[in-house]
């Protein structure tokens, strides 16, 4: 049953005045809403980042513009969906109240030198701000900062960098080097992992921060603040009903391997089966070495990598490809018996409708989905989302981010890629 008083609203800005946009999404947000909202969620595409300060800008502006006291987090996105459309350049906010529901808010820093001092950081601060309040239903939110390309002095910003001395030498220090620079790994299967065992009680939901997919640059909102190499958690409780829920949309190929080589830290796989990873995972797919560029880097999206034995599904695929290494933004769960998975245009819109069949009576809901799907998806994206539209009547923002996380309730969180994932919100 739908909580009395609930309210749920989405609004957009495709202006490229940042401070206008700031403004506007707030603005447009609000006149659905008849309440001072709990919260507010605010997303954008990293555009405004062309004008100097231009971040900045978008943010303080938004910030004004809500009710004095209103808790925002929210980050940069590769796009966004609602019921107005799907979006690659603008910015979404999403605004909520109940009349039974308490809200805080917490930041931690330093997500990629010190992620598990940041992930107890936050899950202290919302364990304690919500410890007074009665309602039984908790759920957070969490936006972490995700992976960046390192630009090293000497070696091409790019995400495929054939072998040489450099790389070699630069493997061997890789880890030590971009987490005291903050670069590289998003470190948030880490994180995300850490705040789930802090926040037991709890459900939630998240996703990586990022820009075009390039992943450059990515930042984070915290109230009027423009963060990086941050999370930023919203953390709820009230009485309405609050369910997560996920799904992949990929077939297992057959093809199979081990990690028989890898960093300390397990960000980087140097060998699989025995052979130089490269190499063997060029052998495995069937593809030839003439595509060892860029074009392998987008042929990979619709790859991911998952345990072949049955039991908690968390893919995982590379970010960068350094000689004959690949470079991870989130570590592979385990070396054993890996797979390679497929999916197509029809698989992903099965996805989509496996998610929204356990929504129960919600109506409303905040999703995030794999920022590759954009590209995965091409035109046919339009018809995600017009069954998300067929099957909830109330508002609805869909982000798509670089890493994806869901937590059930009781239950260790989730890191995905290529995945849906949704909060359903009670509606009215």
């Amino acid at each position: 049953m739908g909580s009395k008083g609930f309210e749920l609203a989405v609004g957009m800005s495709q202006s490229w005045d940042p401070s206008e946009a700031g403004r506007e999404v707030v603005r447009e947000t609000l006149k659905k809403v008849k309440h001072k909202p709990r919260f507010f969620l605010l997303f954008s595409t990293i555009h405004f980042e062309k004008e100097e300060g231009g971040m900045e800008k978008f943010v303080e502006a938004a910030y004004r513009e809500l009710p004095k006291g209103t808790p925002m987090i929210g980050g940069t996105v590769a796009g966004f969906m609602s019921r107005e459309g799907c979006f690659t350049r603008g910015s979404a906010g999403l605004a909520c109240f109940a009349p039974k529901m308490d809200v805080a808010i917490a930041e931690g820093r330093d997500t990629k030198r010190s992620p598990k001092a940041a992930a107890l950081q936050v899950s202290k601060s919302i364990r304690r701000e919500l410890s007074t309040s009665r309602y039984p239903n908790k759920a957070f939110i969490a936006v972490i900062s995700g992976a960046r390309v390192p630009n090293w002095k000497g070696i091409p910003r790019q995400k495929v960098v054939k072998d040489s001395k450099k790389i070699r030498f630069l493997l061997k220090i890789f880890e030590t080097l971009s987490s005291k620079l903050q670069i590289g790994p998003s470190r948030d299967d880490v994180i995300f992992k850490e705040v789930s065992r802090n926040l037991k009680d709890f459900v939630g939901i998240g996703g990586a921060s990022t820009d075009d997919l390039s992943q450059e640059k990515n930042f984070q909102f915290f109230n009027g603040k423009l963060r990086k190499n941050s999370i930023v958690v919203l953390g709820i409780s009230s009485d309405i009903e609050i369910r997560p829920n996920s799904s992949l949309g990929l077939k297992p190929s057959g093809k199979r391997f081990d990690i028989t080589k890898k960093s300390k830290k397990g960000y980087i796989i140097f060998e699989i089966d025995k052979k130089p990873a490269v190499e063997r995972y060029l052998e495995i797919m069937g593809w030839d070495k003439s595509i060892l560029d860029e074009r392998l880097y987008r042929k990979v999206f619709y790859y991911p990598m998952l345990p072949a034995k049955k039991g908690i599904k968390e893919p995982r695929m590379f970010g960068l490809i350094y000689g004959d290494a690949f470079v991870f933004p989130m570590s592979p769960t385990t070396d054993k018996d890996l797979e390679i998975y497929t999916s197509s245009g029809k698989d992903l819109l099965e996805s989509i409708e496996k998610l929204l069949e356990k929504r129960g009576e919600a109506e409303s809901a905040f999703m995030v989905s794999c920022g590759t799907r954009l590209e995965t998806m091409g035109s046919r994206i339009f018809d995600i989302n017009q069954r998300i539209k067929e099957r909830l009547k109330g508002d609805y923002l869909l982000i798509y981010t670089a890493g994806e996380y869901i937590k059930e309730r009781e239950k260790e969180g989730l890191t995905l890629y290529q995945s849906d994932n949704a909060l359903f919100l009670d509606g009215p």
